[in-house]
């Protein structure tokens, strides 16, 4: 067989009809003949006519050289196309044989001629157009993928070739659906004049047939047995083809089997039915659909979406939705699934639509976070804390009550952005200034303020991973820890580097689980009176975090903590073990407010100690934070801590309550 390009035209039209082709100018014609005769080596003579005219051309028709069975030949004819508009031409062999005629498109621009293959039957014509429409669909696909793939080609040539090559299979498929349609109009009419011309009683009995037909392909289409109700619901119709029913079924049966085109053409017809017209015309667009022709199918499931039937409405939504989403609309295709929520009583249909929104927000945040470069956050606030050094207090020559100024902020750059990834660096400072209880310097007391500074370079990214959505962070950091070790001026005390792990998976959509891992090598520059109190460490953490959402819109929650930490210090006093669990409640504290309560128990174990120390800490923690609005946030704290120490020195109990005002936002490019 030929092999003939697929989605490039000339400007002369053909319609290809069954056995009759029509065409609106005098062009050459190219035809290619499947005999499936491969034993023969001869050439063949078919008549072309023209209806109208009743001119007529004898075409010799030779065998090509790669399949004998295959035979080729040239003619034309020249009409007054000013009397005759059209030509009308039917093929048919010496012997009168009517041929079938498939048009193809032209495959060269420069010469307006038409290229036709001929069948002996029906079967073969129906099995070709269908071969060719399936390869016309693969060959769309491979090039609108090229072109998606294309480094050449900005976003509106990717668009605009899209858009060419998707109105080329456009034209395809009517071409072919007009074939379809052509010939089973032509059936059906003959068909109608032989029930005409039967006997009631014969009528009677083909109708009966037909019915009993139809019912054997109703059990069968209901079992999923698609392909033998076509062939039951196609001889029901022709028994009886006047019932539009029985054709209208035989139309949603094709489309059950794939022939997508034949069931456009089938279901144009049978608009006389009994049958539900909203689902007459999902069906239609459920074809469009399948046929790529997307602004059909969007017209139609946009109607039927406007219909509000109760089971089409929601999935015409979702699948009308789904083509704006393709094209980009995403606000369209947002309202389209928001629809299917509100309205799908189906809850696979309303998780996939829920899945889509989710989707489309990401989208939507990635588009606009390209336009940013970058965020900051700034915060201060007021604390007072009741024991700043956490030490036992009673042999203390100086109250460790202080209140305390907070202040710090970060600075995030983003060099690199796609929909599953982000790749930034981050400046971070965070500072402490306190007075003591009549708001005085005392030198004791501000040896505890920390200032510390350092940079983060976190490396985002989601994936979807066994049905489940996965949220994961790589963050190597370093940080500088200054303070005041002789209650002078503070200088460098600690530099920490290491890397963060830590991924987020869910389970349905109101469970969380949440795996960390921390690795970080501590360098001390502390004078220490003895080697085994240097603080130089490596260090590794390890956290399970298990949240579940008590309510759809997430006010409610409840967080399980549980985690592992070992130190491994140069000096052997600062080597320790730790085991924590905390339970955190969320909950709406007022219209305003969202409040958090906060269990903790930790178990730290120092077994190279001296005192051969162990600590066993309580801390309870009450929270309550307001959105001022996107930019503003402020936060109130109370908090109570029991350190029970084996030590006498380290026991102690502490209360904090502190207030958090903070600032974000973000530099934008225009």
């Amino acid at each position: 067989m030929k092999k003939f390009l697929l989605l490039f035209f000339s400007t002369s039209i053909a319609l290809a009809l069954g056995q009759q082709i029509t065409l609106l100018e005098s062009q050459p014609i190219y035809i290619e003949f499947q005999t499936q005769n491969k034993s023969s080596n001869t050439s063949q003579f078919v008549s072309v006519t023209e209806v109208q005219t009743k001119r007529r051309a004898s075409v010799e028709l030779l065998p090509t050289a790669q399949d004998k069975s295959v035979l080729t030949g040239y003619f034309r004819i020249q009409m007054n196309m000013d009397k005759y508009p059209s030509q009308l031409l039917e093929f048919e062999t010496k012997t009168g044989q009517k041929l079938y005629a498939f048009v193809l498109p032209n495959t060269n621009t420069s010469e307006k001629a038409l290229s036709v293959v001929l069948f002996q039957t029906e079967k073969e014509w129906q099995a070709y157009s269908v071969q060719f429409m399936n390869k016309a669909t693969e060959d769309l696909k491979k090039k609108l993928q090229e072109v998606k793939t294309s480094k050449s080609l900005n976003p509106d040539q990717v668009q605009d070739k899209k858009e060419t090559i998707v109105r080329l299979n456009d034209r395809i498929q009517e071409q072919s659906r007009l074939s379809f349609e052509t010939q089973e109009a032509l059936k059906r009419e003959e068909l109608l004049k032989q029930q005409q011309a039967q006997s009631e009683e014969a009528k009677r009995q083909a109708k009966q047939q037909a019915k009993m037909l139809a019912d054997q392909a109703d059990k069968d289409y209901r079992a999923g047995k698609f392909s033998v109700a076509t062939a039951k619901y196609q001889k029901a119709y022709e028994l009886d083809p006047e019932n539009d029913s029985f054709l209208y079924k035989y139309g949603v049966a094709l489309y059950k089997v794939g022939s997508y085109n034949k069931s456009l053409s089938i279901l144009s017809m049978a608009e006389g039915g009994d049958q539900d017209q909203v689902e007459h015309r999902y069906y239609i667009g459920l074809n469009h659909l399948k046929l790529n022709e997307l602004d059909k199918a969007l017209e139609d499931f946009a109607d039927i979406q406007e219909e509000k039937n109760i089971e089409l409405s929601p999935p015409a939504a979702f699948y009308a939705g789904t083509i704006e989403f393709q094209k980009a609309l995403y606000p369209k295709a947002k309202e389209r699934y928001q629809f299917v929520l509100d309205n799908s009583k189906d809850p696979k249909l309303d998780k996939q639509a829920e899945a889509k929104i989710d989707e489309i927000d990401r989208i939507e945040m990635f588009i606009e976070s390209q336009k940013e470069i970058f965020r900051y956050n700034l915060y201060t606030g007021l604390q007072y804390d009741g024991n700043v050094l956490n030490i036992s207090t009673q042999n203390l020559a100086t109250n460790s009550e202080a209140y305390r100024l907070l202040y710090g902020g970060s600075l995030t750059y983003y060099y690199f952005r796609t929909l599953k990834s982000k790749y930034a660096a981050e400046l971070v400072v965070s500072d402490m200034y306190s007075v003591d209880k009549s708001f005085q310097s005392n030198s004791t007391i501000q040896s505890a303020d920390p200032l510390q500074y350092g940079l983060r370079l976190p490396i985002n990214y989601a994936n979807t991973w066994f049905k489940r959505s996965f949220n994961s962070n790589f963050t190597p950091y370093v940080f500088m820890l200054n303070m005041s070790d002789d209650g002078g001026a503070r200088k460098l005390i600690l530099n920490s580097s290491g890397l963060a792990l830590d991924t987020q998976w869910d389970q349905g959509s109101d469970k969380f689980h949440i795996l960390k891992f921390d690795y970080v090598v501590d360098k001390s520059s502390l004078e220490v009176t003895s080697a085994d109190d240097n603080q130089s460490a490596k260090r590794m953490s390890f956290n399970y975090n298990w949240l579940k959402l008590l309510t759809q819109t997430g006010d409610k929650s409840i967080l399980a903590d549980i985690g592992y930490v070992s130190n491994t210090a140069d000096g052997k006093n600062n080597t320790y073990s730790k085991i924590l669990v905390a339970g955190t409640y969320s909950f709406p504290w007022s219209a305003k407010y969202k409040g958090s309560a906060r269990l903790d128990y930790s178990d730290l174990k120092y077994p190279d100690n001296s005192n051969e120390r162990k600590d066993t800490i309580y801390g309870f923690t009450l929270g309550a934070s307001q959105d001022l609005n996107k930019r503003n946030n402020i936060s109130l704290t109370l908090s109570y801590l029991m350190n029970n120490s084996s030590v006498d020195a380290y026991k102690y109990n502490k209360m904090l309550v502190g207030f958090i005002y903070s600032f974000s936002g973000s530099y934008s490019k225009k």
